[in-house]
């Protein structure tokens, strides 16, 4: 077996353990009388309740999750183009309206860093303009 396809089998084993806490389930909170007095069974034990099961989750679980919906959307990772930065991202943050995010034509991983990149450049250049300008009269 090459070692591209035992990372892929430990990824999906790794994944799958960590997913397991987000898998449907009904849970019950006290005894089975609960289930008889909600299909209108005779014994009526106020006491006891089913509900929904909500996820216990840790860190690991989570970090799964979103391991998985980034798989799962398929869309490519692109690094941020500040080179101060330097993330990698698949949204930019912080102009996204009414849930709406650009995944495609996107540099820089949110407007901060587009607009500190931004500000660099140009801070350089006028620099380098100011040095030209100070060799040329000389």
């Amino acid at each position: 077996m090459t070692e591209d396809r035992q990372a892929e089998e430990l990824l999906i084993e790794v994944l799958n353990k960590g997913l397991l806490a987000y898998a449907p389930r009904l849970e019950l909170h006290g005894t089975m009388t609960s289930l008889m007095k909600r299909f209108g069974a005779a014994n009526q034990d106020t006491n006891q309740q089913w509900s929904i099961g909500t996820p216990n989750v840790d860190l690991f679980d989570g970090v799964c999750l979103q391991l998985f919906n980034l798989l799962a959307e398929g869309l490519p990772a692109s690094r941020c183009k500040n080179d101060v930065c330097d993330k990698w991202f698949v949204r930019q943050r912080g102009r996204a309206k009414s849930g709406q995010h650009r995944t495609t034509g996107v540099t820089y991983c949110s407007t901060s860093c587009a607009r500190s990149h931004t500000q660099r450049t140009r801070r350089q250049r006028v620099r380098a303009e100011e040095r030209q300008a100070e060799t040329a009269s000389e």
